[in-house]
């Protein structure tokens, strides 16, 4: 069994700056957690679900220090698979590979992320 992310939901949420970047929060959790219900509905290699779209704005809507945790929680509510991390990772900024990167012991287990974790 994965350990659980190192800052849970109502820890980040209460470190957000405002009740504007709050209902942020909340909204793309929902995303995310609808998305690890539902599957794409087509397979694209930019963009497969809306949550994603969230990952990459974490940063502006929650800000700077809060944003890898916001992103880890994103990923893990989400169920991404190792796809998604990938895509993620690959198409993503300094920021959200780092957060790709402490989402993956949650969310992959075994070797099957090495390629990510080597880069």
């Amino acid at each position: 069994m994965t350990q659980p992310p190192s800052r849970t939901r109502d820890d980040v949420a209460a470190r957000l700056p405002d009740d504007t970047a709050r209902a942020w929060f909340d909204g793309a959790l929902a995303d995310a957690a609808c998305a690890a219900r539902t599957p794409p509905a087509a397979s694209s290699p930019y963009l497969a679900h809306s949550w994603e779209l969230r990952f990459a704005a974490a940063g502006r809507c929650c800000g700077h220090d809060n944003a890898d945790a916001v992103r880890t929680l994103l990923l893990i509510e989400a169920r991404a698979g190792l796809e998604a991390l990938t895509r993620l990772y690959q198409q993503g900024t300094a920021d959200e590979r780092r957060a790709v990167l402490h989402a993956l012991p949650h969310l992959v287990p075994g070797p099957e992320a090495l390629p990510l974790v080597e880069d």
